[in-house]
């Protein structure tokens, strides 16, 4: 054995003496003791200890380990990297369930993935705290994981297909939906589109494809048409660099239901009549008009003046609450950390220049458009030219689904921004809302 290494376990023996020893052995002609304990021991000994433990029922946050140094800041720290751990748990599960239902057994390829996402929930991985070159280590393995069960998930499906003749053609994958992009939708005039459900549960929700075309013909499972609805891309998602030569103008949506751990395939032509169902009616709000989003369940109302969010009503309980939304950024404190009156706003840490965020947009109107069809009602707006979002109300959901788009944010000026989006309400909460832990269970918060 190495010196250090039997230094090292020396000093990891060291720290486990006392009280809860339970076992101890020794080798013969060896100087190293080997200990270790159990759970059953370690309570045999805490309860013999006969000590009153305190007890903490408040929240742990805000953190700090410092003057100026809350730990704030991780939370929205590297978004696009945090949703693609998300997503990538799910494609996880899905390839771990189609690996046993195709009877696969395809390790290799399943435990890749699961070491890629098992480091990405390192706390300075998800976190967003990590420096640059080690995010994109990180993306690049979630990648390598994606890709090698994707072509597990292509092995599985030709292999559950029924035995024929036909050779069933590779699936194609769209990973870059959040962007508006996929080779696949985009490059043809008819595609199949086969979605599985990992959960428990059945699901119904609505999927948003890139197309070229403004006008589509959507079959369902049962090879009947199925309400569908085409609107057009807009401007900012346009823009990103990452859609590269992606030539896809509009998006495809229309509702979805698959039982739990269940397939649905969807058969999709280009339309060479434009058809009016499918056609979204695109207005642009003028100053000075109210206008709202209402699907007879929930509904949204803009001002007139400024055309921002003013109302939220939940029009089956008949309760409205006023909910006024913008975007403000503060200047983030510049500093080399050398002592606490140095901390810079950073990944880790949220520390603003001053108390009083600046509206992005100002008092100003903001641009905006108002778009209608049979599956969604939409709203584009601008509120400068790096901070963009659309506002949706699908049909027969009970929610509002915000999307924001903020950058290259602007530093010309050489100050740091830390962006923000606000939403005001007049509801008596004393200061007090809720979260949730990972979906086990609500914590108060103030």
């Amino acid at each position: 054995m190495p010196p250090n290494a039997r230094s090292h376990q020396s000093q990891v023996a060291g720290r486990t003496e006392g009280p809860l020893t339970c076992h101890q052995d020794q080798s013969n002609g060896s100087k190293l003791n080997l200990l270790y304990s159990t759970p059953s021991c370690y309570l045999y000994h805490v309860n013999n200890a006969n000590v009153t433990w305190t007890q903490k029922t408040d929240d742990f946050f805000p953190y700090a380990d410092r003057p100026h140094s809350f730990w704030t800041g991780y939370f929205t720290s590297r978004p696009s990297l945090k949703k693609y751990v998300r997503d990538t748990s799910s494609f996880f599960q899905t390839c771990r369930h189609l690996d046993v239902f195709g009877e696969l057994y395809n390790h290799i390829q399943i435990f890749r993935l699961w070491d890629a996402l098992s480091i990405a929930q390192h706390h300075d991985a998800v976190s967003g705290t990590e420096k640059q070159a080690v995010a994109n280590d990180y993306a690049l393995q979630l990648s390598v994981g994606t890709h090698g069960c994707q072509s597990l998930l292509n092995a599985a499906y030709k292999k559950m297909m029924p035995k024929t003749q036909t050779v069933f053609p590779d699936q194609h994958f769209c990973p870059l939906l959040n962007i508006s992009s996929c080779y696949a939708t985009e490059n043809m005039k008819e595609f199949t589109l086969t979605m599985y459900n990992p959960l428990a549960q059945d699901v119904a929700d609505y999927i948003r494809l890139p197309v070229y075309s403004d006008s589509y013909i959507v079959y369902g499972p049962n090879l009947k048409p199925i309400s569908s609805q085409v609107i057009s891309i807009d401007t900012a998602t346009k823009r990103i660099p990452e859609r590269g030569e992606s030539i896809a103008n509009y998006e495809l949506i229309f509702q979805f239901q698959i039982s739990s751990l269940g397939f649905a395939t969807f058969f999709i032509q280009t339309n060479k009549n434009k058809n009016k169902e499918t056609t979204s009616k695109v207005t642009p709000i003028q100053q000075g008009e109210d206008f709202e989003l209402n699907n007879g369940l929930v509904s949204i109302s803009f001002d007139a003046a400024t055309a921002r969010m003013k109302k939220f009503g939940n029009l089956q309980s008949n309760i409205f609450t006023t909910l006024k939304q913008n975007y403000f950024y503060y200047i983030g404190h510049a500093g080399n950390n050398s002592n606490p009156d140095m901390q810079a706003s950073n990944n880790y840490i949220f520390r603003p220049v001053n108390d009083v965020p600046t509206s992005i947009s100002g008092g100003t109107h903001v641009k905006t458009l108002l778009i209608k069809g049979n599956c969604v009602q939409e709203v584009h707006q601008v509120f400068s030219p790096w901070v963009t979002q659309s506002v949706r109300l699908y049909k027969g959901q009970n929610y509002v689904e915000v999307e924001w788009t903020v950058g290259p944010i602007p530093i010309n000026d050489k100050q740091g921004k830390e962006i923000i989006v606000r939403y005001d309400s007049d509801q008596n909460t004393n200061k007090t809302f809720y979260t949730d832990a990972n979906g086990r269970q609500i914590l108060e918060r103030r």
